[in-house]
């Protein structure tokens, strides 16, 4: 059986936007991306404080936390793969001294055995 992953600790900086809250409703929030509207989605039926905003333009993704008044919410941007995925081989660079990583001996690109796509 084979080992899980070791974790890697990735720095990220996020967009917030503070969006107001009146009468209980989330005002109409645009895609940080690319501005326009944003598809909400409550993932859990028990907590209205945590949502999912998608935008069927560029199919960037959100998270919105209300905040415990429920006056105002957070919207952050979410990292997309590309920029984790990036954040990751920068890690291991450094980790390996500037190093390229080393090839996959299954030819499946450059990364090494055990190493997974973040």
């Amino acid at each position: 059986m084979a080992q899980p992953a070791a974790a890697v600790r990735i720095t990220i900086s996020w967009e917030v936007t503070v969006l107001s809250v009146s009468a209980g409703e989330l005002e109409a929030s645009p895609c940080q991306k690319c501005g326009e509207p944003l598809n909400f989605h409550q993932p859990d039926e028990d907590d209205p404080s945590h949502l999912l905003g998608t935008c069927g333009q560029c199919g960037t993704w959100h998270m919105i936390e209300v905040t415990p008044r429920g006056t105002k919410s957070l919207l952050y941007t979410l990292p997309d793969a590309e920029l984790l995925r990036a954040k990751h081989q920068e890690i291991q660079k450094k980790a390996r001294g500037g190093r390229p990583a080393p090839r996959d001996p299954q030819g499946n690109g450059s990364r090494g055995a055990g190493e997974q796509v973040a």
